[in-house]
């Protein structure tokens, strides 16, 4: 089946999922040394985000080598093991920082599962109803390097967080000592969560908490991604009458028996389904335009 490059991921298994980033460069650099890619086959999602040593374009180069490398090895179906191998081989470590000089972060989802492998990256965070759901971590030694290995059943409500370090460092040496540290990242996101809170909005408000820990700057590239797994919702629209007069109370019976949101689009469409339902419908002043005719409404409905 063909692959396809993306930069979200918009369902895991039969959940639907609300996807929000938050990408920050660090201070006078152009270009942000942390990426991230997605790619999708068929059913499966490999997400990987890589952070490069450093800053700028060179940091840069190094994360979307890692990134891209990893992503299509293991969306080719190569073993996982064996992908993260061959990466983390090929990935020396500064003599002077005794660093790697890519870290990175593999999400793999197959069905309802995930399997994370975290490699010198702040551990993902799981938020269930809330709170954080402490997962099991395997360890796997390549050579001098340590990857955590988890697999996690992602459920309606879950909140999956995947960062940089320049989250949990950000802060030192001015308003935290040693940085703000991932236990804190973890309160901060109970804290702050709610039911209804979307993706995005968790992902900013982690990235703007990073930015006030540093006062106002970005001492390292800063990246958050949130995976919200959410309740499937259904809409129907119905875009136009059907061809044969005759067929219209059948029709509009149908489409109103269907579960879920519904739309009408079209002024035609409108006015006959406005006839159907015994409801008489106006235009919205100077909602329209000679190319876009008005909004219609009914009763507090909007057409």
């Amino acid at each position: 089946m063909e692959q396809k490059t993306d930069k979200t991921i918009q369902a895991i298994g039969e959940i639907p999922v609300g996807f929000g980033k938050v990408s920050l460069n660090k201070k006078k650099e152009k270009i942000c040394g942390d990426y991230y890619t997605v790619i999708h086959d068929g059913d499966s999602s490999v997400l990987v985000l890589s952070d490069g040593l450093g800053s700028g374009v060179k940091a840069n180069i190094l994360a979307t080598l890692t990134a891209r490398m990893l992503s299509i090895m293991i969306a080719r179906k190569a073993d996982i093991r064996t992908a993260v191998k061959a990466v983390a081989d090929t990935l020396p470590v500064c003599s002077v920082r005794n660093l790697a000089y890519a870290t990175f972060t593999v999400l793999v989802a197959e069905g309802n599962e995930i399997c994370l492998l975290q490699y010198d990256n702040p551990d993902a965070i799981l938020l269930r109803n809330g709170k954080s759901v402490d997962y099991y971590r395997d360890t796997l030694i390549f050579g001098e390097k340590e990857i955590h290995q988890s697999y996690l059943q992602f459920q309606e409500g879950d909140m999956l967080l995947l960062m940089s370090d320049g989250v949990t460092n950000a802060g030192m040496g001015k308003t935290t000592y040693g940085g703000w540290g991932r236990e804190e990242v973890v309160r901060y996101c109970e804290q702050r969560y709610r039911e209804d809170m979307s993706a995005q909005e968790m992902a900013s408000a982690i990235g703007n908490a990073g930015l006030d820990l540093n006062l106002d700057e970005t001492d390292d590239d800063l990246t958050v991604l949130a995976l919200k797994g959410m309740k499937r919702k259904v809409v129907n629209i119905c875009v136009g009458p059907p061809a044969d007069r005759e067929d219209d109370r059948s029709y509009f019976e149908t489409f109103f028996q269907k579960e879920g949101m519904r739309v009408v689009c079209g002024g035609t469409t409108a006015k006959l389904v406005a006839d159907y339902m015994g409801k008489k419908i106006i235009s919205l002043p100077e909602s329209g335009t000679e190319e876009v005719p008005a909004c219609l409404r009914s009763r507090g409905l909007i057409w």
